[in-house]
C-alpha cells in the first residue's frame, strides 16, 4: 500500500510498539488511530485474527486493517 500523501512505500507492523517505534507521536501519546476512520489500532479482535495495520514513518500515517480492505476496492 502507498501512502496517500508522499507516495511512498509503508510498512505493516501487527502492534502499536512496532509502530511506536519509528513514529514518536505514537511513543508519546502511547496510542494510535486510523487516519481514515479515526478508530485506535492494535484492538484486541485485530490482535487475535492476526491483522496487521499499515503505517508511514515518513508521513507519521496509520491505517487498521478494516480501512485497508476499503482501499483496496
Amino acid at each position: 500500500m502507498r501512502c496517500p500523501y508522499c507516495k511512498r512505500q509503508g510498512r505493516f507492523a501487527a502492534n502499536t510498539y512496532e509502530i511506536a517505534r519509528r513514529i514518536p507521536s505514537v511513543m508519546a501519546e502511547g496510542m494510535a488511530l486510523c487516519h481514515l476512520c479515526e478508530a485506535p489500532i492494535g484492538r484486541q479482535a485485530d490482535v487475535v485474527l492476526q491483522l496487521r495495520s499499515w503505517y508511514c514513518g515518513y508521513c507519521e500515517v496509520c491505517v487498521c486493517p478494516s480501512c485497508q480492505k476499503k482501499e483496496r476496492r
